[in-house]
């Protein structure tokens, strides 16, 4: 069974870093959800605009600023993700600490360089 990846901020212009890590993702055999502020695709993978519930979801990959988190505060964390990827640009000490209070792992790591790497 693939590992189940939330990325938060998913646009579907090719050249954003959201759309390049989930055609990464979804490359590398992950299982995708993209959920972003318009609706639309990523390759085969539907924009979705709203936030549902899945259970046993590996890491949540945050491609939005830290005043724009504070809206998906609760939902991360019912989410309960292994871990939460801060790219840069999303830092957020506030919710990281929030996140580290419920025993999920920091990434302050840009999930495309992980990927590439073969640590994420």
């Amino acid at each position: 069974m693939s590992k189940k990846v939330i990325v938060i901020g998913a646009s579907p212009v090719p050249s954003r870093y959201s759309n390049r890590a989930v055609r990464k993702l979804v490359n590398s055999g992950y299982d995708v959800t993209a959920i972003g502020m318009r609706s639309g695709k990523i390759e085969s993978i539907n924009i979705i605009q709203s936030m549902p519930h899945i259970e046993d979801v590996y890491s949540v990959v945050l491609y939005i600023n830290p005043e724009i988190q504070k809206t998906y505060y609760k939902y991360i964390l019912d989410l309960k993700p292994i871990n939460v990827f801060f790219n840069p640009g999303t830092f957020n000490p506030e919710f990281i600490k929030i996140l580290e209070n419920s025993n999920i792992e920091i990434q302050d790591n840009c999930a495309l360089v992980a990927l590439s790497m073969g640590v994420f």
